[in-house]
């Protein structure tokens, strides 16, 4: 009686394991079906109904062949296990079909009982096949990218390159596998830079800052010296804190750089000189654009365009719109002309303050670059004023000393009548008084012309000392 019931209580047990098993099969998220040694389908659960779009009753009379990809079986057909066959599991990937015919992919965990059954846990992985395919293309993307790339590529992991691309390792004259493996500032960063770069490093992979764009000197496997540009951020790749980033070599540029500098600084020099010889000179200059907007000017230049054009920076920089209209037609062909390729002078005056002229030589001259287009005009105005007075008193003194020579042509014609009434006189006497040398009243005569005479040349002398001021 006592083994009757000991048999009903193991009976019991055992149905409240299955049951369990039952359960735990039923509610899996994996699909778990078990075959015949024949591979027919004996059990399935509810996820390998809901895989594949069979309902159990459809399964339960089917084979495992129907859902195997008919051409996955013509290169991999399936094998069946003997029925005395010792228990083993594989794990393996297949291609299964649902009953709408779609193909997906599945990872199949096929374990063999002796009892001649086969039970069999499948996940379906078409997504993380797709990611994994994903993953692929991705990779080879990013490779076939890197390995032709000018500019240099770079991974980092664990404080050490896990890649670089061809262009990094040239730049610095490495292999590839010179550098993969390697700490990144002992070998290609400057000593006095190492500081910098090793912190930029930890601060990226201990998650501190996320990016960085720096420029610092590196360090050739020969060596020589180079001017780099780093930009690196941080990522998770495989769980692991790394950095990917690129590198560009400007050398060149930082000595493109350096240069212009220097040329600026030497540019700024000469145009300072430039200036001060400029305001130091006797000259006008302005720069204006083909517009005739005033690009620059000296100050003897602001004082002239202020007296000539009533120009005012304050209100425009286009001199057009301070000329006046009686000045503009003559301007506008001079201009034409310049803009056109010549060169123009010409002299011009204006009132002064004073109630006189002032005089200006005008000098215009275009500004064209290699190619020959015109870019604008220079012009040039000198104050000729002095030059001009010291001109008009030369001629008004042309003109007084004309007047005088005239004015003595005058008198010396009328001189020259009061003097040879005597002297025509006096030899009409002297030839009387060779006859009778002792006539006094012929002495008496000549006595008077003489006076006479000598009273004429007082008058003209006299006459000449008046005349000679003039204006």
């Amino acid at each position: 009686m006592n083994e009757k019931i000991e048999l009903l209580n193991l009976l019991h047990q055992l149905q409240k394991s299955e049951e369990k098993y039952r359960e735990l099969i039923e509610q899996a998220s994996d699909a778990i079906y078990i075959l015949d040694h024949d591979g027919c389908f004996t059990n399935v659960n509810e996820s390998m109904c809901s895989m594949t779009g069979y309902t159990r009753e459809e399964l339960l009379e089917m084979n495992i062949t129907q859902l195997v990809d008919p051409e996955q079986l013509k290169t991999d057909p399936l094998k069946y296990v003997a029925p005395s066959a010792p228990a083993t599991s594989t794990v393996r990937e297949r291609r299964f079909m649902r009953k709408n015919g779609e193909v997906f992919e599945v990872e199949v965990n096929v374990k063999t009982f002796p009892n001649d059954r086969v039970m069999v846990i499948a996940r379906d992985v078409t997504i993380r096949k797709a990611m994994e395919q994903g993953l692929t293309d991705a990779e080879l993307k990013f490779r076939t990218i890197a390995e032709r790339s000018m500019v240099g590529i770079y991974i980092v992991q664990h404080g050490k390159f896990s890649y670089v691309n061809p262009r990094f390792a040239e730049v610095f004259g490495y292999e590839i596998s010179e550098l993969v493996g390697q700490y990144p500032s002992g070998l290609i960063i400057h000593p006095e830079h190492r500081d910098h770069v090793n912190e930029s490093i930890r601060a990226r992979l201990d998650g501190e800052i996320e990016s960085v764009h720096y420029e610092t000197r590196g360090l050739r496997k020969d060596g020589s010296h180079n001017w780099i540009e780093f930009y690196g951020s941080r990522v998770i790749m495989s769980g692991v804190p790394s950095i990917i980033g690129t590198m560009l070599d400007i050398t060149e540029r930082k000595h493109a750089e350096e240069l212009i500098q220097r040329e600026k600084a030497a540019l700024l020099r000469t145009e300072a000189n430039l200036q001060t010889i400029l305001n130091n000179t006797d000259t006008a200059y302005l720069l204006l654009s083909t517009e005739l907007q005033i690009i620059e000017y000296n100050n003897l230049a602001l004082d002239y365009a202020e007296k000539e054009f009533n120009y005012d920076p304050a209100l425009s920089a286009n001199l057009v719109s301070h000329i006046l209209p009686e000045r503009m037609g003559k301007f506008s062909e001079y201009i034409a002309m310049v803009l056109n390729g010549e060169t123009v002078s010409y002299e011009i005056s204006f009132p002064d303050s004073e109630g006189g002229h002032l005089w200006y030589h005008v000098r215009m001259v275009p500004v064209a670059n290699r190619e020959g287009n015109i870019l604008g005009l220079v012009l040039a105005a000198t104050d000729i004023t002095d030059r001009k007075r010291s001109e008009q008193h030369l001629q008004q003194a042309y003109r007084n000393i004309h007047r005088h020579i005239e004015s003595i042509k005058d008198m010396a014609w009328k001189q020259s009548h009061l003097i040879r009434s005597p002297l025509a006189n006096l030899k009409a006497l002297v030839d009387i008084l060779k006859v009778d040398p002792a006539d006094s009243v012929v002495l008496n005569y000549i006595s008077s012309e003489l006076e006479r005479l000598d009273t004429v040349i007082i008058e003209m002398s006299n006459e000449a000392d008046a005349q000679t001021v003039y204006k």
